[in-house]
């Protein structure tokens, strides 16, 4: 995958530019390789971004040539751009040769909440956020309570044995803490977006 994604950004560095709508959809290819790289938000994406193409007005003056006008100004900016738009993929592709390919991170984790990546067989990664379970502990056990738990997850014990402890500890907190914990996970509107 690695060659796919370096191939096709020298293919980028050899498409011809001639004009602002070029240098647009030429961005935009840019951008679309660079999200299947590095994940929608992303440094390299905003680096690209802010290579801007712009036009230039030409200004007149009346009197300074032999007929009367004179015109200064006008173009734009389309060499400079190219220029700075072809250094950041050459860096990208040396930074992919050197490094690899990076981790994706399109979610910002703003929580301390607990998360589970599962990689699949077809390297599509699936997060599972738990904060939504956590949330549900601490609004229907008390402190202690949650700590208990929270203690029997964080030992170091085998996980069967864990399991029996959590279920243990769960029953002697009472049917009805059990009831309201499902019925917060269930209600929440987070889990079905």
């Amino acid at each position: 995958m690695k060659t796919t994604y370096i191939d096709s950004l020298n293919k980028l560095l050899n498409e011809p530019i001639t004009d602002g709508t070029a240098f647009k959809v030429w961005k935009s290819k840019v951008i679309n390789i660079l999200t299947r790289i590095y994940g929608e938000k992303c440094n390299q994406i905003d680096q690209i971004n802010k290579v801007e193409y712009r036009t230039y007005r030409r200004i007149s003056t009346i009197g300074r040539k032999s007929n009367g006008y004179s015109s200064a100004g006008g173009g734009n900016n389309l060499e400079t751009c190219k220029t700075e738009g072809f250094a950041l993929i050459k860096g990208f592709i040396e930074e992919i040769e050197t490094y690899g390919l990076p981790e994706k991170n399109d979610k910002k984790q703003e929580n301390n909440g607990l998360n589970i990546v599962v990689n699949q067989t077809n390297s599509q990664q699936m997060t599972v956020s738990l904060n939504i379970f956590l949330s549900a502990l601490q609004d229907e056990l008390n402190g202690k309570q949650f700590k208990e738990i929270k203690g029997i997850i964080d030992s170091s014990e085998d996980e069967e044995p864990k399991k029996k402890k959590i279920i243990e500890k769960f029953k002697s907190f009472g049917i009805d803490v059990m009831t309201n914990i499902i019925a917060n996970i269930l209600t929440n509107p987070q889990i079905y977006s």
